[in-house]
């Protein structure tokens, strides 16, 4: 890796953070893999995901000792993935992207309702990943970017501010410069995505947040491997021009997994099935990740 983003890494004003720790063994043992070597430093963690074993827990914080990873939390209300989720509050992200389901959802004459159950979801999942790691997150993000969608991110803004997490340097990745980060032209990039995204939570305010990291790595997982190499060449540079014009860092997110041979015999046999749309793309990001 160049030497300047290594010492963005390095200095955390980048983030190259592995998104879903705890989906699948294949991913637990990318994010070990990548983060040892130095290729990523942080990961986001589904405190149910149905893989979240104690094994992976301890390697993950073994190298947030050792100062080469950070672990936070991956706020999830997409998928049902344990019976102590809230499956009421459960909705696949399509559905919350669009605007008539939207309208439908909060036109219930249960606002505020919906934000004290989201509240307490949110209450659920930290304490959780404190009961987990023996410590609160670095972090917090949503899976497939749920915190920054309305009353969502209005029931994460209480949250954060009643439990003081600014003073507690638990920063929360942001869409504000979505749309303006990831827009490109190379192969596999996703315009209308950014688009959707940057519409959605273009109410979030999350200004809000006193620290807080620029989102980047939005793409269709339709890319080869040249072509995704050509996007995370992107990302970087865009990291690296955001930061040294503005101070602030950036995020680009990544899902990487391990083919099943990289995977120990235990960890394969003991593992929960998990149907994941994304596999392909996994191995492919792996790939590139690994030899950057």
């Amino acid at each position: 890796m160049d030497s300047n983003y290594q010492q963005l890494l390095d200095s955390h004003a980048l983030e190259i953070c592995v998104g879903d720790f705890g989906l699948t063994p294949g991913i637990n043992q990318a994010t070990i893999d990548l983060a040892t070597a130095g290729k990523i430093n942080c990961a986001s963690v589904l405190v149910d995901a149905p893989n979240l074993t104690l094994d992976y827990i301890e390697d993950a914080l073994r190298l947030k000792h050792e100062g080469k990873l950070s672990l936070g939390l991956h706020l999830n209300f997409t998928e049902l993935l344990s019976s102590h989720q809230d499956e009421n509050l459960i909705a696949p992200i399509h559905h919350l992207l669009n605007p008539l389901y939207r309208f439908l959802f909060y036109s219930k004459g249960k606002r505020k309702q919906l934000i004290h159950q989201i509240y307490q979801e949110i209450d659920r999942q930290f304490y959780l990943f404190e009961e987990l790691f023996d410590c609160w997150p670095d972090f917090i993000d949503g899976h497939q970017h749920v915190h920054m969608l309305p009353l969502f991110h209005q029931a994460l803004r209480e949250f954060y501010t009643e439990h003081r997490l600014d003073q507690n340097k638990i920063w929360v990745r942001s869409l504000n410069r979505v749309n303006k980060l990831n827009k490109t032209n190379l192969p596999g990039a996703s315009k209308l995505q950014n688009l959707i995204l940057r519409y959605a939570t273009k109410k979030a305010r999350s200004a809000v947040y006193s620290l807080r990291k620029e989102l980047l790595g939005v793409y269709n997982y339709q890319a080869n491997a040249q072509e995704f190499k050509d996007l995370m060449a992107f990302w970087l540079s865009n990291a690296r021009k955001y930061h040294l014009a503005t101070g602030r860092g950036a995020v680009i997110m990544v899902h990487p997994s391990v083919p099943e041979e990289q995977v120990p015999a235990n960890d394969l046999q003991q593992a929960v099935p998990y149907e994941d749309s994304k596999a392909q793309a996994r191995l492919i990001e792996y790939q590139v990740l690994a030899q950057l």
